[in-house]
């Protein structure tokens, strides 16, 4: 007797017979995007809110300012669509978690499933006449998250969506590809007007000391001789000094006289 199938986890396609012998059919799926990714997007997501509140604390643009936001809360759905959403498939239809919200939707009500690209990788959503597209949270690929069954289980979605015919496309707008490449961008713009490297000492046409002059540095004889007024070349100079106190010495003395005399008079 032959040992039943091994379950493979989250994206089992091993078929079942049909209750009455049958043609075989898919088992049910149970889906969970990779949370290999949240690697990098918890980081990008603090990096993000620490460059908001250093915009609104420095500037006000408004196009940039709300172009961030957006950004942010975009990251930030990401990061809780990783964490806590997941796709359930079976002979009935599917049922998805994205953020908070579960919904289920039946296979009569699916027209076809489109994969489209993003920055790092691909989404499915589902649409049709009674369902407004609804992006589902597995299968995905990603950065840190490649999938190699990603289109076996699309195929395996198709048939359990039998005898109802689903059709299967791509998107070859990517314009959510494009999406990524802006918001990025406006990160990265942002990230540019905090740094301003054009007023850093390394920017090219930036003349500024990078570190103190050393003392030692000017006490050669050469410089001493020609700071020094006893330096040979510099008579006029030292004469000038020399009249200088002594013509300062003898107002002091007069002034000293005068304040006795008053002094005594009185």
């Amino acid at each position: 007797m032959a040992a039943p199938p091994a379950d493979h986890g989250t994206t089992d396609h091993s078929k079942t017979e049909d209750e009455t012998g049958g043609a075989a059919r898919p088992r049910p799926l149970s889906l969970r995007p990779s949370r290999r990714p949240l690697v990098w997007a918890v980081p990008l997501v603090v990096l993000a809110a620490v460059i908001e509140v250093r915009i609104f604390g420095e500037f006000h643009l408004f196009l940039l300012s709300n172009g961030l936001v957006v950004g942010l809360l975009l990251l930030v759905a990401m990061v809780l669509k990783l964490a806590r959403g997941y796709t359930d498939a079976d002979g009935g239809g599917i049922q998805n978690r994205l953020v908070g919200k579960t919904r289920r939707i039946a296979w009569s009500e699916i027209d076809e499933m489109t994969v489209t690209p993003t920055l790092f990788g691909r989404v499915v959503t589902a649409r049709g006449r009674a369902v407004k597209r609804t992006m589902l949270a597995a299968p995905r690929e990603g950065l840190l998250a490649r999938d190699p069954s990603f289109d076996e289980t699309l195929r395996t979605m198709r048939a359990l969506a039998a005898p109802r015919e689903m059709r299967l496309t791509d998107n070859v707008h990517r314009s959510a590809r494009v999406t990524y490449w802006a918001m990025i961008a406006v990160f990265a713009g942002a990230g540019v007007f905090l740094w301003r490297p054009w007023l850093d000492t390394w920017w090219p046409g930036v003349d500024e000391a990078t570190e103190l002059p050393r003392a030692c540095a000017v006490a050669d004889p050469a410089t001493a001789a020609r700071l020094l007024s006893s330096a040979p070349g510099r008579p006029a100079a030292r004469d000038h000094d020399l009249t200088y106190s002594a013509s300062s010495e003898s107002d002091a003395a007069a002034l000293a006289r005068r304040a006795f005399d008053r002094t005594e008079f009185r």
